[in-house]
């Protein structure tokens, strides 16, 4: 559906669960201003979900890495999410030092609410996307 390819970071959306939109990252996201793509990628996505009532779930086990830059485009997202009263979930693979603690650093901003979900699960080693080594 909504799929974006951005140097060495790809993202893919499925819509086929009722109720649920899925984003899975794959890659690295280490442009020097991810924000400008992501951010109206997230717009679009985030317009679906308004439209067609979806929780917005993203995967981030498969991704190698992302810079402190993505992580300011992934709170841009949680806010944006929240000011549309889109139920949010980030997965994350907690075996992976680097992601678990960005992902415990993004925790502040669940908040009282449970608008957003962070979620750790243990996965061995990270897949590629199809097309990517």
């Amino acid at each position: 559906m909504l799929t974006i390819e951005d140097g060495d970071l790809k993202i893919t959306s499925d819509a086929s669960v009722d109720g649920l939109m899925r984003l899975d990252l794959y890659g690295k996201s280490n442009a020097r201003n991810p924000g400008a793509i992501l951010l109206p990628y997230f717009e679009s996505v985030l317009s679906v979900c308004v439209d067609q009532a979806r929780h917005l779930v993203l995967h981030f086990e498969h991704i190698e890495h992302f810079n402190s830059s993505t992580i300011t485009a992934i709170v841009q997202l949680v806010r944006l999410a929240r000011s549309r009263s889109i139920h949010l979930q980030l997965i994350y693979n907690s075996s992976l030092h680097w992601q678990r603690a960005s992902f415990e650093a993004l925790n502040v901003l669940a908040g009282d609410d449970s608008a957003l979900e962070i979620i750790g699960i243990a996965q061995e080693e990270p897949t590629h996307a199809p097309g990517h080594i």
